[in-house]
């Protein structure tokens, strides 16, 4: 009996090694990422997996040549500053660190003229009230509001806030309600803060909440849109070489300058989350003989030694020193920052495990010996206050007046 055997066909095989090389390839290829990268297999399971023990920080990985050695712009604090007198010589360098902010009007140059309160609202544990006064630096009229806790004092700390970006501007701060108060992302910290005892203002910025531009059906809207009105005001202003910054800045340094005047306010304090982080920063520089303690919530990280730091980097701080370098010419005064390891802009949430701010402004204020002063807090939330913590600060440095 003859037995067959059946053999398969050639182009069985030909697939058949087809296959094979583009495996092989395959494995070599991600054996050269994750040798290019510095990343173990262990690394990208656990990445997979989600099972790494810290938060999971959604950025591409970079080898470590790449950040591994940063050249310090001419005016970082790094290569200038190791005592206190290099501190304050390398901090009054004329056209250095800080030259953007050596021709700002100041809160007592800066005439608070004309203010008027156009609404008042009782509240629980405090009176709410709107003001309004016309602004010296733009046709525009400048709106802002003041909280007085119900006590019978006759005298406050003051605290004032200033909006980050967003559809909600004063109202979201405030907790009021408002037509986008689902996107409010502030938590109402006005309120917090009227209702620890602390007279509390709020401005609200050009091209946002109340002071939005109807931009029509720009960015896809038919509506009044505060979403696309910064975009609108920016464009417009930029045409005649305004910097829309430069406004908010000096509308800042105006309200400033009417909270300092009350009789009933004694020690002031700036604050801000995000965008409000960064003029609240501004505060502190330019009127330093006004400000007693700044805020700085989920803002504050390098544009030098992040990896993240490439969206549209200012470029005169990229030549000139770091954010950080800026804010270190805050110290010796209180100074508070912080970041959530939840933080939905990536850049923060790099700061939230590298703690690269909180490092760095530590040692600037170990080298003036006022340690005390500086607090950083890295806490669980997303881009949001940390309420708890603020008031610890506040409390520490201002105090609430019975």
């Amino acid at each position: 009996m003859t037995s067959t055997h059946t053999h398969p066909p050639k182009w069985a095989w030909l697939g058949f090694w087809i296959l094979a090389v583009v495996l092989a390839a395959c494995v070599v290829g991600a054996a050269l990422i994750l040798y290019a990268y510095d990343k173990s297999v262990w690394d990208v399971v656990r990445h997979v997996l989600g099972t790494k023990d810290r938060v999971e920080i959604e950025y591409m990985w970079l080898p470590d040549s790449y950040t591994a050695h940063v050249e310090p712009p001419p005016y970082s604090y790094a290569g200038n500053v190791e005592t206190l007198e290099d501190f304050y010589e390398w901090k009054d360098t004329p056209g250095g660190v800080l030259a953007t902010y050596e021709d700002r009007p100041t809160a007592h140059e800066v005439p608070h003229d004309g203010a008027e309160t156009v609404e008042v609202h009782n509240r629980d544990g405090y009176t709410l009230s709107k003001i309004t006064m016309p602004s010296v630096f733009a046709d525009e009229t400048v709106i802002f509001y003041e909280l007085l806790p119900d006590t019978n004092s006759v005298q406050y700390n003051a605290v004032f806030l200033i909006p980050g970006t967003g559809h909600g501007g004063a109202l979201d701060v405030l907790g009021e309600p408002g037509p986008w108060d689902e996107d409010y992302y502030q938590d109402g910290m006005a309120q917090t803060l009227a209702k620890a005892g602390y007279a509390t203002y709020v401005i609200e910025l050009l091209s946002y909440g109340e002071r939005a531009i109807y931009v029509g059906s720009a960015c896809g809207k038919v509506e009044r849109s505060p979403e696309c009105s910064p975009i609108a005001v920016l464009n417009k202003l930029t045409a005649f070489g305004i910097d829309i910054a430069d406004i908010w800045t000096d509308e800042v340094t105006q309200v400033l300058s009417y909270v300092e005047s009350r009789p009933y306010t004694r020690d002031v304090a700036v604050g801000g989350l995000s965008l409000g982080a960064a003029l609240a920063s501004n505060q502190a520089i330019i009127n330093s003989d006004v400000v007693d303690a700044v805020v700085m919530a989920g803002r504050i990280t390098s544009q030098i030694h992040s990896p993240l730091a490439t969206d549209d980097p200012d470029p005169h701080i990229v030549s000139c020193c770091d954010v950080t370098d800026i804010v270190a010419t805050i110290a010796p005064m209180p100074a508070y920052t912080s970041v959530g390891t939840q933080e939905n802009v990536l850049i923060l949430r790099w700061e939230a495990e590298e703690g690269y701010v909180g490092s760095f402004l530590s040692d600037v204020y170990r080298l003036h010996n006022m340690s005390e002063n500086f607090r950083n807090v890295v806490h669980d939330g997303g881009h949001a206050y940390h309420a708890e913590t603020v008031l610890e600060f506040l409390d520490a440095h201002l105090g609430r007046i019975p």
